[in-house]
């Protein structure tokens, strides 16, 4: 049988860490080729997963011109969809760029496969089009991969037949744990970037978008940094465009890191003591990182300084595996990055009962 070609769509960081280690799966096998199609923004995180050269890059969406951003996304995927015989398109759905090649890969009649199609990086805090461009990337789809059987519950009583819903785990678990491998091998200790956390309990404040920061969240860093003299603060992903109001990010024994690549994001996330995400449900973290996974709501007050006064009394750099996790944890575990692929590989929305049968 001829090798099935996917495109693989990537328009944000979130739909990176889920796809990309299909790429690298599919590295592996001689059934499978894969084309990758992402914006501009993501060229640094495709260097942190060793992903090869994408078929087309393009360019950063738009958030003030977003009707003008999709047509011409979608003029550009409908030269990309003609250019080649493609057997189906990969993708996550929750970006403008995901849901303009969605929309053209439909128009084109080519096979839709969404991963996580509820997204485990989602919180109540998206915003209604985001939210959109998902759900309408899921009906478009063919075949969906979700990490938990909650989640094929969800999809089916939200009315997606049976049949087009596989519980693969979360792609995003192998991603981070590529990540923290690859930081444990390649960050030498001498690194003058991290040379100020050696032999220093530290916390991570995981800040990317979509949250947004406002004045009453960096009082409560500044109240939890004055609180803990003794441990330092690495906030990651924030910049002043994100906060609300004009708040300045800076704090109290705050360090901000908004130039932090994947791996050395993997790196501080494997040696903190405490992540503070502002991810409402992501499985994946609490899976490969061995300290504990809160939610950045800062009523949550008492756990937090719980978690903070038992890093303070423990030597430098140690991990916890116990307190608040935040997530269902991922069904089955680990490798959905090769499940997913074996799915493709069996085009398994042409023959669903068949595929699943197999399995």
């Amino acid at each position: 049988m001829t090798a099935l070609r996917a495109g693989l769509v990537m328009g944000s960081r979130p739909e990176l860490l889920k796809l990309a280690p299909l790429s690298q799966a599919c590295q592996r096998r001689s059934d499978v080729h894969v084309d990758l199609i992402m914006t501009a923004e993501l060229a640094s995180g495709a260097i942190d997963f060793d992903l090869p050269s994408p078929l087309a890059i393009l360019p950063a969406e738009t958030v003030a011109a977003p009707i003008e951003t999709l047509t011409e996304l979608l003029s550009q995927f409908d030269r990309i969809w003609s250019s080649r015989p493609w057997d189906c398109v990969v993708l996550h759905g929750a970006s403008l760029t995901t849901f303009a090649a969605g929309l053209a890969a439909s128009a084109s009649r080519i096979p839709i496969v969404q991963i996580d199609p509820q997204g485990t990086s989602a919180t109540r805090n998206d915003a209604h089009w985001e939210q959109f461009q998902r759900r309408s990337a899921g009906w478009l789809a063919q075949m969906h991969c979700v990490p938990t059987r909650q989640s094929a519950q969800r999809l089916q009583a939200a009315g997606h037949p049976r049949h087009m819903v596989y519980v693969t785990g979360d792609s995003s678990v192998d991603a981070w744990s590529i990540l923290a491998s690859k930081a444990l091998s390649q960050i030498d200790s001498s690194c003058d970037r991290f040379a100020w956390l050696h032999n220093r309990p530290f916390v991570v404040l995981d800040a990317h978008t979509p949250h947004r920061l406002d004045a009453s969240e960096f009082a409560a860093i500044n109240t939890l940094a004055d609180r803990h003299p003794d441990l330092q603060f690495v906030l990651l992903g924030a910049s002043d465009t994100e906060c609300h109001n004009g708040t300045s990010p800076d704090a109290l024994n705050l360090q901000r890191w908004t130039g932090t690549s994947l791996v050395e994001e993997a790196w501080l996330k494997t040696h903190c003591g405490l992540i503070i995400s502002a991810t409402e449900v992501d499985a994946a973290q609490p899976q490969v990182f061995h300290a504990p996974v809160i939610r950045w709501d800062f009523s949550l007050t008492a756990p937090i300084s719980e978690h903070l006064a038992r890093i303070s009394r423990n030597a430098p750099l140690a991990t916890h595996s116990s307190g608040a996790r935040i997530g269902e944890r991922s069904s089955p575990s680990g490798r959905a990055a090769e499940r997913i692929v074996d799915l493709l590989s069996a085009r398994a929305w042409n023959e669903p009962m068949t595929v699943r049968r197999a399995a």
